[in-house]
C-alpha cells in the first residue's frame, strides 16, 4: 500500500526536451559506431558509419515527437511517478518500433515479421524497464528531499508584520462575454485557479473561503490584476495574493503554497521558483489574520 502511494507522488514533467533528445541521440550514435552491436558490423549497406549513426538520429526524432507532441497533452498538475514510468516505457516502445522500421528500410533482405518486431520490443522493454524505474525512483527521492529542505528554510524566512491600514482596493474581473463581472476587494482575493475555459476565484468571505467561477482565462485575470503588486502569477494555472501565503511545502515537482484559510494548495512552476524565494526572503509583506 505504501508503494502504491509512492507511485502516486507528484513528479515534474520533463522540461529540457530538445537538449535531452539531442544528447541521447548523440550518445546512441556514438555507442553504435563504437560497439556495432547485434551483428550490425557485418550488414551489407553502403556507408556503414552513416547507417549506424542513423540510429541516434532516429532515436532523437522519436524522443522529440514524444516530448513535444505527446507529453504536452498532459498537465503537470496531475503528473506523478507512475505516469512518468509509463510515459518512459512508452518512449522505449516507440524507440524500438522506430529503430526496427529504420533497420528494415535500409538493410536489403532484412525480414519483416510480427514475431521479429515483438521480439525486439520485448528485448528493448525489459532492458530498459529496470534502469528506467530505478532512475525515476531515485530522482523522485532526490527532488523530494531537495524541495522539502528548501521549503523548510523558506518557511523560517516568512515575515509576519502588522497588516497595513491602507484603504481597501476594489477590483473587477470581467468574463469573456464582457457582460458578467465579479467585483470584490483585492484584500479579500486569495488566489485564482484556471479550470479549462473558466477561472475559479477564491475569496475570503465571513471568515471562510468562498469560490466563484466565471468564464475567463488566467491571462485575462492577470491583465486586470497587473496594477496590484500583491497579486503574483506563480504557475500557468494560478495567480496568488502574496498577503494570503501562510507557508510553503516541497515535493518532487517543486513547491506548493499554503493559503491562509484554505485547504487547497497553490502550485508553483519551476520558472517562478526564484520569484517565490525572493518573496519569502526579502519582501516584507503582511499576512491577513
Amino acid at each position: 500500500m505504501r508503494f502504491n502511494n509512492f507511485l502516486k507522488q507528484p513528479f515534474p514533467l520533463p522540461e529540457r526536451i530538445i537538449p535531452t533528445a539531442l544528447t541521447i541521440g548523440a550518445g546512441i550514435s556514438l555507442l553504435m559506431l563504437l560497439l556495432q552491436p547485434f551483428g550490425l558490423s557485418g550488414v551489407s549497406v553502403s556507408h556503414l558509419g552513416l547507417f549506424l549513426a542513423g540510429y541516434g538520429l532516429v532515436s532523437c526524432l522519436t524522443l522529440l515527437f514524444n516530448g513535444l507532441l505527446v507529453l504536452r497533452l498532459f498537465s503537470d498538475l496531475h503528473w506523478n511517478v507512475i505516469r512518468q514510468i509509463g510515459w518512459t516505457c512508452w518512449s522505449v516502445f516507440c524507440l524500438g518500433l522506430a529503430n526496427y522500421a529504420y533497420t528494415y528500410s535500409l538493410i536489403s533482405g532484412f525480414p519483416f515479421s510480427l514475431s521479429g518486431l515483438l521480439t525486439l520490443q520485448i528485448y528493448t522493454f525489459f532492458i530498459g524497464l529496470i534502469p528506467i524505474t530505478i532512475l525515476v525512483l531515485l530522482r523522485q527521492n532526490k527532488l523530494l528531499r531537495l524541495h522539502k529542505n528548501a521549503a523548510q528554510v523558506l518557511n523560517e524566512q516568512v515575515p509576519v508584520v502588522p497588516v497595513s491600514a491602507a484603504p481597501a482596493q476594489a477590483v473587477v474581473l470581467t468574463a469573456e462575454n464582457g457582460k458578467t463581472q465579479l467585483s470584490l476587494q483585492v484584500d479579500d482575493l486569495a488566489f485564482i485557479e484556471s479550470e479549462g475555459n473558466y477561472i475559479q476565484v477564491y475569496t475570503r468571505k465571513n471568515g471562510s473561503m468562498a469560490v466563484t467561477t466565471i468564464r475567463s482565462s488566467i491571462s485575462n485575470a492577470g491583465t486586470e490584476l497587473a496594477s496590484y503588486p500583491q497579486m503574483m502569477k506563480c504557475h500557468r494555472a494560478f495567480i496568488v495574493n502574496k498577503d494570503f501565503i501562510e507557508g510553503v511545502k516541497g515535493n518532487a515537482q517543486g513547491y506548493r503554497l499554503i493559503i491562509k484559510g484554505s485547504d487547497k494548495e497553490v502550485y508553483v512552476s519551476r520558472q517562478y521558483t526564484k520569484l517565490i524565494k525572493a518573496c519569502f526572503s526579502s519582501q516584507k509583506h503582511a499576512f491577513h489574520p
